[in-house]
This record gives C-alpha cells, structure tokens and sequence, in this order.
C-alpha cells in the first residue's frame, strides 16, 4: 500500500481500495471519496471439484520467498506439506515441492481436493488487513482455510477462514479439523454461501456502479 503516494489519490474521482481500514485511513487524507473494495471471486472459476490427482492433505501454493512464516511453522510440526510455487529451490526440502506451477484452470480442483489449504500475506498487507483474492477463492471450492491472522476473518469471512498464531496453535488446528470432517463441512459449507452472497465479481460491479452514480 505505501508504493501509492496521496498526492496520486488526489488526481481521481474516486478511490477504491481493498482493504476497509487502510480505505478509512486514506480517506481522512486526502479530498478525493474513498471507498473499500475487497477482492473477490468468480463461482464460474471456482467452485467445489474433487479429484483424486490433485488430492493433497495439507495444501500451500506460492512462491518461495523469506519470510513466509506459516511455511516456517508447518515445517516445524510433524505435518507433511505439499507445495506448489517457483523459487522453492534451496529454500525447503525438495520432498515437499509438488510443482512450479498450477493452471488457473485447474486450481479450484487442487483447493477442493485437498483436507487444508495454508494462506499467508505480506506483512503490510496483514497490518492494514488487505484480505488475500485466495481466501475468496479457496472458499467457493469449500476448503477449508488456515491462515495467519487477520482481522477481517470475523468480519468480512463470517469466521469461516480459521486462524491462528504461532506452531502450537496451528497444530492444534490442524488436528481439530482433521478429527473433526463434520465441524470442517460446516464451516466451508458457510464459508462458500458468504462468498457467493457478497463476494462475486457482480457484487463488485454492481458496487462501483452505484459508487459512478452518485458522482
């Protein structure tokens, strides 16, 4: 977010950010209207499809880069992680690189297929809580989602993305969903309607529209 100065803000009619408390933070800055607009998902693209090749029990897709702490902590947990992103190379054990890359195409497969799918963010984007796209994604597949802690997994997620903080705390989540299928269907079941509900690109469209109406 900071790679956008407020001067550049001020040469628009309106600003739309992605995040609801760095939208609130500009918006007393500058003169230009700013509105939140969260990223969001398209159900045509992903939705729920199991298959048995792209069956993973714990699930991470990203590049490999510093820092990433879920990574640093699943490793450190007896749990075996599948991994699929460039730049792994020297970075992890070889054993848990999948793949380089996964066909937009195919991805909703691998998210359904597998038990958990691990998110992280940026550690800006965690602070000023700029939800990741893969989170909307992930739950119109109904996978169930750990990622490290945000504040808009209550509010804008309805609770269905689980977080946590720290190794202790992610294993135990891990075992909780694992033991429990039923908790688990509950949850992403939730978590697919809330999206479909408010998170779709037509919600998205219909909401800028309105934003250029009142101009």
């Amino acid at each position: 977010p900071d790679l956008v100065d407020n001067d550049e803000y001020e040469n628009y009619d309106a600003v739309f950010i992605s995040s609801e408390k760095y939208a609130n933070k500009i918006g007393k800055e500058i003169k230009t209207k700013v509105y939140p607009l969260l990223q969001c998902s398209d159900p045509e693209v992903f939705y729920p499809q199991e298959d048995e090749e792209c069956r993973h029990d714990i699930l991470f897709v990203g590049i490999g880069r510093k820092n990433r702490e879920i990574m640093e902590d699943i490793l450190k947990t007896d749990y075996p992680v599948s991994v699929y992103g460039k730049h792994w190379n020297n970075k992890i054990d070889e054993k848990y690189v999948c793949g380089e890359f996964i066909p937009n195409e195919e991805l909703h497969k691998y998210y359904s297929s597998c038990k958990i799918l691990l998110n992280d963010h940026w550690k800006d984007m965690r602070e000023w809580d700029f939800p990741s796209n893969r989170l909307f994604d992930a739950l119109l597949c109904e996978t169930l989602v750990i990622s490290d802690k945000i504040p808009s997994a209550g509010t804008v997620f309805n609770d269905c993305i689980v977080t946590y903080e720290g190794v202790d705390d992610l294993v135990d989540k891990i075992e909780y969903y694992m033991n429990n299928p039923s908790e688990k269907e509950k949850l992403t079941k939730k978590g697919r309607e809330n999206v479909l509900k408010n998170h779709t690109f037509d919600n998205r469209v219909d909401f800028i529209i309105k934003v250029l109406g009142e101009l």
